[in-house]
């Protein structure tokens, strides 16, 4: 990305970037491969990852891995290719900081082998006020598939955020409308989907 890391006093501030890659293996994002610091009001638009190869981790469209705070960001029309990796994300790839008042928008092609999620791919940190509206979410043979998170561990807490719009594809176990798989806390929020393709549980996985 942008930044390959930013460190824990680190600012990035009112960046908006449109990008293409087509490289990487772990901790792959837009504005920053790795966060420990804030970022605040960026936007990653219209970008492509295109990866040929199979194994990367942490990818996002904003950020691979977020150990910091992210606030009021956006991430507009993402579309990975050729990705066969865990841990993927609209947003952010794996969070285990916070992140308030963001966006995953626009037509969303968002691909992985697992914990796959419109929002983010795999959650131990803080989610609030956040939204994940797609027109479709599109992959096929891939392992914890949900709208919002693919999955939100013990420590992981989301609340009063939403999905909304519709979702093509299937997964081979766990594809649902707002998390895949949850052992953490999800309060206040819903999930509205279209699914055209397949079966889904509606909001969360037994």
């Amino acid at each position: 990305g942008i930044f390959g890391v930013i460190g824990a006093t680190g600012v990035v501030k009112n960046l908006k970037v449109k990008y293409e890659m087509s490289n990487g293996n772990e901790n792959i994002g837009v504005i920053a491969g790795q966060n420990k610091g804030k970022i605040e009001n960026c936007t990653a638009e219209k970008y492509r990852f295109n990866f040929n190869h199979v194994g990367s981790k942490n990818v996002g469209g904003l950020a691979g891995k977020s150990e910091g705070a992210i606030i009021n960001c956006k991430s507009i029309q993402p579309k990975f290719s050729n990705l066969s990796g865990e841990n993927v994300g609209g947003l952010v790839g794996y969070n285990t900081g916070s992140i308030t008042d963001s966006t995953v928008s626009g037509e969303a092609h968002i691909v992985g082998s697992a914990f796959v999620g419109g929002f983010i791919g795999l959650n131990s940190g803080t989610v609030t006020d956040c939204i994940s509206e797609m027109k479709s979410n599109n992959g096929s043979d891939f392992s914890a598939l949900g709208g919002f998170v693919g999955k939100n561990e013990s420590t992981g807490s989301i609340s009063y955020c939403y999905v909304k719009g519709s979702m093509t594809g299937h997964a081979s176990s766990y594809p649902s409308g707002f998390a895949a798989q949850n052992t953490g806390t999800v309060e206040y929020c819903y999930s509205n989907l279209t699914v055209s393709d397949g079966k889904m549980y509606g909001f969360a996985a037994p």
